[in-house]
């Protein structure tokens, strides 16, 4: 016959009238659920949580997955802020992130005078999301609101002695990206970029200063522009 074994119990009152169990010795208290330890000497130790206490706990959130609207295993009103949070840079996903490129993709250069801006004319947009490349005017439209990494390079040839790629944002110029006192007859590429807080709907568009006649590269390893939104 197998034995058994039974802890001291009784309800809680009737435990405490007991005084301090021995030390180590368990006590269970029949109407509340809780289970004690003796040390002794004074109050015994509780080790586990009262029936009321777990009911308690078990009510503060469900173990249901937290919506917006209902609490889960978080309130609502924390699941609405965290959707609302972005990384550093922003949404990361590769398909909601305003975002655009630009180059020059074609058979020849782009001819550009002498003491004069030029607008580098773009002729192929690798990206194109939320309708941020405008190729057909050569510039970015930005589709929303917030802070942006815009960066470009131009690829030139000639004779220029001084040379610059310029930013103009709404018709402006904005920054000199790059800027060179190089004698481009060898070809020399123009880099930069700058991170700018943009609103809907402004233009960004891309010029090159030369003092002498030259010529935009057509291959888009050395003309190439981009924007993407980071925050």
């Amino acid at each position: 016959m197998a034995n058994k074994i039974q802890l001291r119990r009784g309800t809680k009152a009737q435990l405490t009238a007991l005084g301090a169990l021995a030390l180590g010795e368990p006590g269970y208290a029949t109407d509340t659920g809780e289970l004690y330890i003796g040390n002794g000497s004074g109050a015994n130790t509780k080790v586990s949580a009262s029936d009321t206490e777990r009911a308690i706990w078990n009510a503060k959130a469900s173990t249901a997955i937290a919506t917006t609207s209902t609490a889960g295993l978080m309130p609502a009103a924390d699941k609405a802020k965290l959707d609302g949070v972005t990384g550093p840079w922003g949404n990361n996903t590769d398909t909601t992130r305003p975002a655009g490129d630009m180059s020059r993709y074609a058979s020849i250069g782009q001819g550009v005078s002498a003491s004069a801006l030029s607008k580098i004319i773009f002729t192929f947009a690798a990206n194109n999301q939320k309708g941020t490349s405008d190729i057909a005017n050569s510039r970015f439209v930005v589709p929303e609101t917030g802070y942006y990494l815009v960066s470009g390079r131009a690829g030139i040839t000639g004779g220029s002695t001084y040379t610059q790629l310029l930013l103009y944002v709404n018709g402006s110029i904005n920054a000199v990206l790059g800027e060179s006192t190089q004698n481009a007859s060898s070809g020399l590429t123009l880099s930069g970029a700058s991170i700018l807080r943009l609103q809907a709907g402004w233009t960004l568009e891309f010029y090159v200063f030369v003092n002498s006649n030259a010529t935009i590269s057509p291959n888009p390893e050395s003309t190439q522009v981009s924007l993407i939104r980071v925050a």
